[in-house]
């Protein structure tokens, strides 16, 4: 529970109708689901307009062009220039649950690991020999950390990941059989980065697969071997990131994508949903299709 004066003591607004601003709010709950509750907080965007005209005794978030004269008067409305960024700010000054602290008795962690400070570490976690963690890094259940493996300070990373596990990196031999390349390369993944669950990052056959600062990634994605992955560049669901491929930095990959191997993709481009990406990507594009192309040049960051 958290008065509303406090709310707003944290939040960007450019104006506000608040009757009580010693009201008490008990939860945060999702537009839709508010009708019938007392004691909330809420946020909309323009698509939400009809849903915010349906409700009584609410406090809402909303944008700052809305017409105050077609809202319900008998609501809360803080008006904000931009509502789910003030929304998510609400959110992690006084929503969140507690953070999680210690290593779980389950994990393995090598006695060669390099462990910062104030680490989480859940249940049945490996890290092997030669790891660096640093300081406030977060590991979820049944991740694995292969060797050699270095990853910064505040990062996030879900449950049931691979990281630094071989990639799939063959040749043929004399015969013409498969035989598998030495991957003796690692993984870097740097401060702040956010890794979602059930991902594969393979370590390079030389050098090493890097994961840039503040990148982020979501679940279920393959991220290959000496692949590098921009500042700031956001890598969503099941995309397939083959190997040796260059993403730049604030680069956007939507769903689904396909990135053939030793591609680059410019900074400040988007690939688009289930893009199969086989060439060159130049900055600022806007790039879709299978085979993708672009469809348009961006004037500024994702």
């Amino acid at each position: 529970m958290v008065k509303l004066d406090k709310i707003l003591n944290k939040i960007t607004y450019t104006k506000v109708y608040v009757s009580n601003k010693d009201l008490v709010i008990n939860n945060i709950i999702g537009l839709k689901d508010v009708k019938g509750k007392d004691n909330i907080i809420t946020w909309c965007n323009e698509k939400g307009f009809q849903d915010v005209i349906k409700l009584t005794n609410s406090t809402i978030i909303i944008y700052d062009t809305v017409d105050y004269e077609l809202l319900p008067t008998s609501n809360n409305y803080i008006f904000c220039e931009n509502p789910r960024k003030e929304f998510q700010t609400m959110l992690k000054e006084f929503f969140l649950p507690e953070k999680k602290m210690g290593i779980s008795n389950s994990a393995f962690i090598n006695s060669t690991v390099k462990l910062g400070t104030n680490p989480y570490i859940g249940n049945n976690v490996v890290i092997e020999d030669n790891c660096i963690i640093g300081n406030n890094v977060h590991i979820e259940h049944n991740t694995v950390i292969y060797r050699n493996t270095v990853i910064g300070n505040n990062v996030f990373i879900g449950a049931n990941n691979t990281i630094g596990c071989c990639g799939f990196g063959y040749e043929k031999d004399e015969i013409g059989n498969w035989e598998l390349i030495p991957h003796i390369g690692n993984v870097v993944i740097e401060n702040n980065v956010e890794i979602g669950n059930n991902n594969s990052i393979d370590r390079a056959v030389l050098g090493s697969t890097l994961l840039k600062e503040n990148s982020k990634v979501d679940n279920l994605v393959h991220i290959a071997h000496g692949v590098t992955i921009g500042k700031n560049s956001a890598i969503i669901a099941n995309a397939m990131i083959a190997g040796s491929v260059v993403i730049g930095d604030n680069v956007w990959v939507a769903p689904s994508s396909s990135i053939i191997q030793k591609v680059t993709i410019g900074d400040n481009s988007l690939v688009g949903l289930g893009a199969v990406v086989i060439r060159d990507v130049v900055e600022n594009a806007v790039i879709v299709g299978n085979p993708a192309k672009i469809i348009n040049k961006q004037n500024k960051n994702i």
